[in-house]
Parts: C-alpha cells; structure tokens; sequence
C-alpha cells in the first residue's frame, strides 16, 4: 500500500514526505534522477516516482537518496 494519496506532489510536497530538503529535490530534478513533469513553470513529480524513491532510500546503506 502507497504511502502517497495523490497522483502528483509538488516540490515542497516531495520534500516533505521524503523528509529532505526542497534543494534536494531540486538536485535530483536538474541531474535527471527523478522522472517529472512540468506544468507552466512548476515541477510535479508522480506518486509512483516518490515511492520509488522512498525504496531506494530506505535500501541505501547511507539512507541517501
């Protein structure tokens, strides 16, 4: 079961449920390591792409991103 109950999340909102900086998110946008879509000139990131995400933090042996 997703821990997420939108389909999209803005930058503050990812980065508040991944418990990181919104700089972070950022990062990971510019160095394309995070599938997003913009909408005019706002980032939104899927539920599925945070999930992935969270996973792949969690299975870090540094808990990074």
């Amino acid at each position: 079961m997703s821990d997420f109950d939108r389909l999209f999340y803005t930058v503050p909102q990812a980065a508040e449920l991944l418990q990181v900086h919104e700089n972070t998110i950022y990062n990971l946008v510019r160095k394309k390591k995070i599938t997003h879509y913009k909408v005019g000139n706002q980032i939104r990131i899927t539920a599925a792409e945070l999930e992935r995400l969270k996973v792949e933090r969690e299975e870090a042996p540094n808990g990074r991103v």
